[in-house]
């Protein structure tokens, strides 16, 4: 499932949780989506990056623990990196659009916004990231995306 149909799954079935526990794993190690995803009170939520230890201990404890988050993304979440701001869901999805090869117009499209919005989501994001050109950024979303 990738990351904005995963985000709409989550959000449009939250309700179920009473009954459910949703349980996360994910290579997208955004603070801004993990915030995010916090505030819905996923139950657990793992980077696939972390130790199996860290996960199966997490696991073992989500009974007693309202929502478990890995030590990975817990220090992600908490750093005070000045350098970081998180990127903005209205930036992550630009960023998701942009990785399947959609250009600025096609996005704004498909999201029924005007083409600056779009352009406005895409420079912020490369601030963000620290990057300059649309080549870096195009190889920068390459990496991610195939590590989702």
């Amino acid at each position: 499932m990738d990351i904005i149909a995963g985000i709409e799954f989550i959000r449009d079935n939250r309700h179920h949780w009473k009954k459910v526990k949703l349980i996360i794993l994910t290579s997208v190690e955004e603070p801004g989506l993990v915030k995010y995803l916090t505030s819905m009170e996923v139950q657990c939520y793992f980077s696939k990056r972390d130790n199996l230890t860290d996960i199966i201990a997490g696991l073992n404890q989500q009974d007693r623990i309202k929502n478990r988050v890995s030590p990975r993304l817990y220090t992600q979440l908490n750093s005070e990196n000045p350098y970081r701001t998180p990127l903005t869901m209205a930036e992550l999805n630009v960023a998701w659009l942009l990785a399947r090869n959609n250009t600025v117009i096609t996005i704004s499209k498909q999201m029924n916004v005007s083409y600056k919005t779009i352009h406005t989501h895409k420079t912020n994001l490369m601030k963000k990231l620290n990057i300059a050109d649309m080549p870096q950024l195009m190889k920068y979303l390459s990496v991610q995306h195939h590590s989702c």
